[in-house]
Protein backbone atom coordinates (compact mmCIF):
# COMPACT_ATOMS: atom_id res chain seq x y z
CA UNK A 1 0.00 0.00 0.00
CA UNK A 2 3.19 2.19 1.08
CA UNK A 3 4.50 1.90 -2.01
CA UNK A 4 1.24 2.29 -4.16
CA UNK A 5 0.87 5.62 -2.93
CA UNK A 6 4.71 6.56 -3.64
CA UNK A 7 3.89 5.74 -6.63
CA UNK A 8 1.36 7.76 -7.52
CA UNK A 9 3.25 10.86 -5.91
CA UNK A 10 5.69 10.02 -9.21
CA UNK A 11 3.41 9.92 -11.47
CA UNK A 12 1.46 13.34 -10.46
CA UNK A 13 4.85 14.75 -10.53
CA UNK A 14 5.68 13.96 -13.30
CA UNK A 15 2.12 15.07 -15.00
CA UNK A 16 2.87 18.55 -13.36
CA UNK A 17 6.11 19.09 -14.69
CA UNK A 18 4.98 17.83 -17.95
CA UNK A 19 2.33 20.44 -18.42
CA UNK A 20 4.99 23.30 -17.29
CA UNK A 21 7.19 22.61 -20.10
CA UNK A 22 7.12 25.37 -23.18
CA UNK A 23 4.88 24.00 -25.96
CA UNK A 24 6.68 23.84 -29.00
CA UNK A 25 6.18 26.47 -31.90
CA UNK A 26 5.22 24.96 -35.17
CA UNK A 27 7.78 25.19 -38.12
CA UNK A 28 6.26 27.88 -40.38
CA UNK A 29 7.18 27.21 -43.89
CA UNK A 30 8.85 29.56 -46.05
CA UNK A 31 8.32 29.98 -49.84
CA UNK A 32 11.09 31.81 -51.28
CA UNK A 33 10.56 33.96 -54.15
CA UNK A 34 13.29 34.07 -56.48
CA UNK A 35 15.38 37.29 -57.15
CA UNK A 36 14.14 38.77 -60.75
CA UNK A 37 16.76 40.92 -62.84
CA UNK A 38 14.57 43.04 -65.10
CA UNK A 39 17.01 42.60 -68.73
CA UNK A 40 17.17 45.88 -70.04
CA UNK A 41 15.38 45.88 -73.53
CA UNK A 42 17.41 48.03 -76.51
CA UNK A 43 16.01 50.19 -78.69
CA UNK A 44 15.56 49.30 -82.22
CA UNK A 45 17.55 51.17 -84.06
CA UNK A 46 15.93 52.99 -87.06
CA UNK A 47 17.83 54.37 -90.65
CA UNK A 48 17.18 58.10 -89.14
CA UNK A 49 20.28 59.53 -87.37
CA UNK A 50 20.58 63.24 -86.10
CA UNK A 51 20.05 65.87 -88.82
CA UNK A 52 18.68 63.41 -91.04
CA UNK A 53 16.08 66.43 -92.38
CA UNK A 54 19.50 68.08 -93.97
CA UNK A 55 18.96 66.99 -97.88
CA UNK A 56 22.45 65.68 -99.07
CA UNK A 57 22.87 64.64 -103.07
CA UNK A 58 24.63 61.28 -104.31
CA UNK A 59 25.54 60.97 -107.76
CA UNK A 60 23.16 58.28 -109.44
CA UNK A 61 25.20 57.37 -112.56
CA UNK A 62 28.87 57.30 -111.85
CA UNK A 63 31.01 60.28 -110.89
CA UNK A 64 29.64 63.55 -111.19
CA UNK A 65 31.01 66.91 -111.80
CA UNK A 66 30.84 69.59 -109.45
CA UNK A 67 31.19 72.68 -111.41
CA UNK A 68 31.44 76.39 -110.15
CA UNK A 69 27.88 77.22 -111.97
CA UNK A 70 24.90 76.00 -112.64
CA UNK A 71 25.67 74.84 -116.35
CA UNK A 72 28.13 72.81 -117.97
CA UNK A 73 29.79 76.04 -119.66
CA UNK A 74 31.70 76.89 -115.50
CA UNK A 75 34.68 74.65 -115.17
CA UNK A 76 34.82 71.62 -113.15
CA UNK A 77 35.73 72.53 -109.40
CA UNK A 78 35.42 68.73 -108.18
CA UNK A 79 34.37 65.38 -109.15
CA UNK A 80 31.93 63.15 -106.74
CA UNK A 81 32.66 59.77 -106.63
CA UNK A 82 29.63 57.17 -106.81
CA UNK A 83 28.33 56.65 -103.06
CA UNK A 84 29.86 59.99 -102.15
CA UNK A 85 27.64 62.35 -100.94
CA UNK A 86 27.70 66.34 -100.34
CA UNK A 87 25.06 68.53 -97.97
CA UNK A 88 22.97 70.69 -100.90
CA UNK A 89 22.21 74.21 -99.27
CA UNK A 90 20.96 76.18 -102.17
CA UNK A 91 19.38 75.98 -105.55
CA UNK A 92 19.49 77.58 -108.60
CA UNK A 93 15.57 79.32 -110.03
CA UNK A 94 13.77 76.15 -111.41
CA UNK A 95 15.52 73.75 -109.11
CA UNK A 96 17.92 72.33 -112.31
CA UNK A 97 21.17 72.27 -110.15
CA UNK A 98 21.69 71.93 -106.37
CA UNK A 99 24.47 74.85 -104.64
CA UNK A 100 26.78 71.85 -102.72
CA UNK A 101 29.43 71.58 -100.27
CA UNK A 102 32.68 71.07 -102.43
CA UNK A 103 34.20 68.06 -101.16
CA UNK A 104 37.65 69.16 -102.62
CA UNK A 105 37.73 72.39 -100.76
CA UNK A 106 35.93 73.04 -97.14
CA UNK A 107 34.34 76.20 -96.55
CA UNK A 108 33.56 76.56 -100.95
CA UNK A 109 30.63 75.50 -102.68
CA UNK A 110 29.67 74.02 -106.39
CA UNK A 111 27.00 73.22 -108.25
CA UNK A 112 25.80 69.54 -109.27
CA UNK A 113 22.65 68.90 -112.03
CA UNK A 114 19.89 67.46 -110.31
CA UNK A 115 19.10 65.09 -113.42
CA UNK A 116 22.20 63.22 -112.43
CA UNK A 117 22.07 62.73 -108.17
CA UNK A 118 19.56 61.15 -105.72
CA UNK A 119 18.46 62.98 -102.97
CA UNK A 120 18.15 62.44 -99.43
CA UNK A 121 16.57 64.48 -96.60
CA UNK A 122 13.85 67.40 -96.64
CA UNK A 123 14.64 70.09 -99.66
CA UNK A 124 11.62 71.75 -98.93
CA UNK A 125 13.76 74.87 -97.19
CA UNK A 126 16.44 75.04 -99.78
CA UNK A 127 16.53 78.53 -100.99
CA UNK A 128 17.57 80.31 -104.17
CA UNK A 129 21.66 81.11 -104.46
CA UNK A 130 22.79 83.82 -107.02
CA UNK A 131 24.12 82.36 -109.90
CA UNK A 132 28.13 83.46 -109.68
CA UNK A 133 29.66 86.06 -112.32
CA UNK A 134 29.95 84.63 -115.36
CA UNK A 135 33.78 83.62 -115.84
CA UNK A 136 35.53 86.31 -118.81
CA UNK A 137 36.44 82.94 -120.47
CA UNK A 138 33.89 80.85 -120.42
CA UNK A 139 30.83 80.84 -122.48
CA UNK A 140 27.57 81.45 -120.66
CA UNK A 141 23.98 81.61 -120.61
CA UNK A 142 24.91 85.28 -120.83
CA UNK A 143 27.25 85.17 -123.86
CA UNK A 144 26.55 81.27 -125.10
CA UNK A 145 27.03 79.73 -128.00
CA UNK A 146 24.27 79.16 -130.20
CA UNK A 147 25.08 78.30 -133.66
CA UNK A 148 28.05 76.38 -135.72
CA UNK A 149 27.75 75.47 -139.13
CA UNK A 150 30.63 73.28 -140.41
CA UNK A 151 31.19 72.24 -143.94
CA UNK A 152 34.74 71.24 -146.02
CA UNK A 153 36.56 71.93 -149.56
CA UNK A 154 36.45 69.48 -151.05
CA UNK A 155 33.58 67.29 -149.85
CA UNK A 156 34.31 64.40 -152.06
CA UNK A 157 38.01 62.97 -153.47
CA UNK A 158 39.02 60.54 -155.46
CA UNK A 159 42.18 58.78 -155.85
CA UNK A 160 42.81 56.03 -158.86
CA UNK A 161 44.00 52.97 -157.52
CA UNK A 162 44.17 54.24 -153.68
CA UNK A 163 47.39 55.55 -154.12
CA UNK A 164 48.42 59.07 -153.29
CA UNK A 165 49.45 61.58 -153.02
CA UNK A 166 45.90 62.95 -152.18
CA UNK A 167 45.05 67.11 -152.27
CA UNK A 168 44.58 68.79 -149.48
CA UNK A 169 41.09 69.47 -147.39
CA UNK A 170 40.31 73.07 -146.31
CA UNK A 171 37.42 72.94 -142.89
CA UNK A 172 35.72 76.15 -142.30
CA UNK A 173 33.24 77.32 -139.60
CA UNK A 174 30.87 79.77 -139.05
CA UNK A 175 30.44 80.14 -135.07
CA UNK A 176 27.28 82.13 -133.73
CA UNK A 177 27.28 84.19 -130.01
CA UNK A 178 24.14 85.76 -128.17
CA UNK A 179 26.79 88.02 -126.70
CA UNK A 180 30.49 88.33 -125.29
CA UNK A 181 32.57 85.34 -124.76
CA UNK A 182 36.01 84.37 -124.99
CA UNK A 183 36.79 81.05 -126.21
CA UNK A 184 38.99 78.16 -127.63
CA UNK A 185 38.15 75.93 -130.39
CA UNK A 186 39.68 73.76 -133.00
CA UNK A 187 39.19 70.98 -135.37
CA UNK A 188 39.27 67.30 -134.69
CA UNK A 189 39.66 65.38 -137.54
CA UNK A 190 38.50 61.42 -137.62
CA UNK A 191 41.62 60.06 -139.55
CA UNK A 192 44.37 62.45 -138.18
CA UNK A 193 43.33 63.57 -134.87
CA UNK A 194 43.51 67.30 -133.19
CA UNK A 195 44.61 70.27 -135.67
CA UNK A 196 45.62 74.04 -134.08
CA UNK A 197 43.49 75.94 -131.36
CA UNK A 198 42.04 79.26 -132.46
CA UNK A 199 41.40 82.13 -129.69
CA UNK A 200 37.88 83.71 -130.81
CA UNK A 201 36.88 86.85 -128.95
CA UNK A 202 32.92 87.70 -129.30
CA UNK A 203 32.40 91.70 -128.14
CA UNK A 204 29.02 91.75 -128.90
CA UNK A 205 26.22 89.18 -130.39
CA UNK A 206 28.40 88.32 -133.46
CA UNK A 207 29.19 85.58 -136.23
CA UNK A 208 32.86 84.77 -136.94
CA UNK A 209 34.85 82.35 -138.86
CA UNK A 210 37.41 79.89 -138.31
CA UNK A 211 39.34 77.73 -141.13
CA UNK A 212 42.06 75.48 -141.02
CA UNK A 213 43.68 72.43 -143.89
CA UNK A 214 44.69 69.38 -143.40
CA UNK A 215 46.11 66.51 -145.78
CA UNK A 216 43.98 62.95 -144.73
CA UNK A 217 45.85 59.47 -145.25
CA UNK A 218 44.34 57.56 -148.44
CA UNK A 219 41.83 55.80 -146.64
CA UNK A 220 38.72 54.43 -148.74
CA UNK A 221 35.36 56.06 -147.38
CA UNK A 222 33.35 58.53 -145.48
CA UNK A 223 35.38 60.38 -142.70
CA UNK A 224 34.11 63.69 -140.41
CA UNK A 225 35.41 66.54 -138.92
CA UNK A 226 33.99 68.17 -136.02
CA UNK A 227 34.40 71.50 -134.46
CA UNK A 228 35.80 71.54 -130.99
CA UNK A 229 34.90 74.49 -128.58
CA UNK A 230 36.63 74.40 -125.33
CA UNK A 231 33.92 74.08 -122.46
CA UNK A 232 31.27 73.72 -124.81
CA UNK A 233 28.72 71.05 -125.42
CA UNK A 234 28.07 71.29 -129.35
CA UNK A 235 25.81 68.17 -129.45
CA UNK A 236 22.92 70.10 -130.33
CA UNK A 237 24.52 72.06 -132.66
CA UNK A 238 25.71 71.48 -136.36
CA UNK A 239 29.38 70.78 -135.51
CA UNK A 240 30.68 68.10 -137.80
CA UNK A 241 31.00 68.00 -141.67
CA UNK A 242 31.77 64.82 -143.70
CA UNK A 243 33.96 64.22 -146.53
CA UNK A 244 34.30 61.15 -148.73
CA UNK A 245 37.53 59.56 -150.52
CA UNK A 246 36.80 57.28 -153.31
CA UNK A 247 39.08 54.82 -155.12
Amino acid sequence: MKNRNLALIVLAAILAFACNLPTPTPATSVTETPTFTPTPILATATATLQGSTVPFASPNDGALNCRTGPATTWQVAAVLNTGQSVEIVGRNTDGSWWYVKNPAAPGTFCWVSAAFVNVTGDTSGVQVVAVPATPTNNPSSSGAINSIDVFVEPDTIHVGGCIGPIQPIKVFAKIGSSGPVKIKVHFKVEQTGNLSTHNLNFTRADIQDVSDSFTPPVDEGRHKVTLVIEGVNTSSLNATAFYEITC
